[in-house]
């Protein structure tokens, strides 16, 4: 990825199911960085995320997971990077996130087809909001296109050279 972004991706996102149930997997939540840098920007994005949403299923920036609280510790990494660490360290990304959507329940509200595509849809408007806001850290003379077709939406970030 590194190499095919050529330092022109900005934002590297994983959408993930967490454990089956139990505190902070029947919520929606993103996964702390340790990385102080990132784990701003994940603040930035949760409370556009929060602010924007929209569809049925919940999102509380409050719900997300600082690194050093319950699991999200260095010593539930010791096999291995987890993808926002790894994500982190590509050249020129500046938000690195795992985003944990629950396979049946979010806060006591269904996740259904329709519902997961809703909140992917708020994520993207956030994602829009967040790259545009003039403190969003990311240079100035980024691309933005949005490509839809049907049902999907993707936003392709770039920094031109």
């Amino acid at each position: 990825v590194g190499k095919w972004s050529g330092g022109r991706l900005k934002i590297a996102i994983d959408l993930h199911c967490p454990y089956i149930r139990g505190k902070h997997n029947e919520v929606i939540y993103m996964v702390g960085s340790g990385n102080k840098d990132i784990w701003a920007q994940q603040c930035a994005l949760a409370k556009i995320l929060e602010s924007v949403r929209a569809g049925p299923l919940p999102y509380k920036a409050a719900d997300n997971l600082p690194f050093g609280k319950g699991w999200n510790t260095g010593g539930n990494f010791k096999a291995g990077k987890s993808f926002g660490q790894w994500a982190a360290e590509l050249k020129g990304v500046r938000l690195a996130s795992t985003i944990e959507i629950p396979y049946a329940s979010a806060a006591g509200k269904s996740v259904t087809r329709d519902s997961a595509r809703a909140f992917g849809a708020d994520l993207v408007r956030a994602i829009r909001r967040y790259v545009e806001a003039p403190d969003a850290s990311l240079p100035s003379k980024t691309h933005r296109k949005t490509d839809t077709r049907g049902s999907t939406t993707r936003a392709v970030l770039t920094n031109r050279r």
